[in-house]
């Protein structure tokens, strides 16, 4: 994952493509929440949130969850421990771009 000087987050790994990212706010079990969230690419229409805590070093992430479009479509985690007990840490490396 990757922010740059604008703010514009990109995320690469997950799928084929980089996917680009905004910020949101979220929730987890009724706790408020930051999220960074990315857009699949159209021929795969889902949404992939990162619910997050900010510290000094970088982020606290709680959760990761995913959701398709669709009527009724709800978040949901992406893995069986999609919510992180306890939560891992990504630390912020090379500075702001």
């Amino acid at each position: 994952m990757r922010v740059d000087k604008s703010g514009e987050i990109s995320l690469d790994g997950y799928w084929q493509q980089t996917l680009r990212g905004r910020h949101e706010r979220g929730s987890l079990k009724g706790e408020d929440l930051d999220a960074l969230v990315f857009e699949g690419p159209k021929e795969k229409n889902f949404k992939l949130r990162i619910l997050y805590e900010e510290d000094s070093s970088g982020l606290i992430i709680r959760a990761i969850q995913s959701r398709t479009y669709g009527p009724g479509a709800r978040y949901v985690p992406t893995e069986k421990d999609g919510v992180f007990d306890p939560p891992p840490h990504l630390d912020r490396v090379g500075g702001q771009e």
